[in-house]
């Protein structure tokens, strides 16, 4: 009979547990943006700083792919020229020179993108770690 109880009572306490496991596989699976639901008190800072990490997370995403789009862009116009260099077959000296100048270029687009993609520093988070956009 205390076996039956102890199960009961374990499986009364470990539901919430359960619950934010589910949520957690439903997040892994695309399905959810967020935690949701109402947790226990004990479990309500882990789920705000879930959510806080997931915001964190989908923010940096789209930062990262909005640069790499970026990045893409810029770097059109120094292919398009190295292209039609090599289209016109101009001299290997005035080729080079071409060539050398776009590289340069290029080194300093992406030098320039790279480090637009450091993370924020601490002092963007305000009293509940959201980010804050300054």
């Amino acid at each position: 009979m205390l076996l039956v109880v102890l199960m009961l009572v374990l499986r009364w306490v470990l539901g919430p547990v359960k619950r934010l496991i589910s949520k957690l596989k439903e997040i892994e699976a695309g399905e959810k943006d967020q935690m949701e639901g109402s947790y226990p008190a004990e479990l309500v800072p882990l789920s705000a700083s879930l959510n806080t990490l997931f915001r964190h997370e989908r923010y940096r995403q789209t930062r990262y792919r909005k640069a790499m789009d970026d990045l893409a862009h810029s770097l059109k116009t120094p292919l398009a020229v190295f292209r039609e260099l090599v289209e016109k077959n101009e001299s290997a000296k005035e080729h080079i020179k071409h060539l050398s100048e776009h590289v340069t270029v290029m080194g300093w687009i992406v030098d320039y993108k790279l480090q637009k993609q450091q993370p924020p520093p601490d002092d963007c988070l305000n009293s509940h770690n959201h980010y804050i956009l300054k």
